[in-house]
């Protein structure tokens, strides 16, 4: 509920957190469909947000999560069509380039 009253004040970022947190305590009662839909919901959100850290840390996070609730619902036999997007693995590399290139 929060999350929806969040996004129709303009605050896609907190709705973003909201909706992560709304699916964590559904996994938590093993309701991996609305986890699912709550997740989905949050990476749609996230096409109104700037190219930034924030928006690949919120991505990052909707997508494993996104991952764990898909992995609950259907083992490794998740369809292709609904699998999360390969965002983590990218996160992760650009994160790795990033760092190696710190002094």
């Amino acid at each position: 509920m929060l999350a929806h009253h969040c996004e129709q004040a303009g605050l896609k970022g907190e709705a973003i957190g909201y909706r992560r947190k709304a699916a964590q305590l559904a996994i938590g009662r093993s309701a991996l469909t609305e986890a699912e839909a709550q997740l989905r919901k949050g990476l749609g959100l996230l096409a109104s947000l700037p190219e930034c850290p924030e928006r690949q840390h919120h991505e990052l996070r909707l997508q494993i999560a996104l991952g764990l609730a898909l992995g609950g619902m259907h083992g490794e036999d998740v369809p292709l069509q609904v699998r999360p997007s390969t965002g983590p693995v990218y996160f992760a590399q650009a994160r790795t380039k990033q760092t190696d290139s710190q002094p």
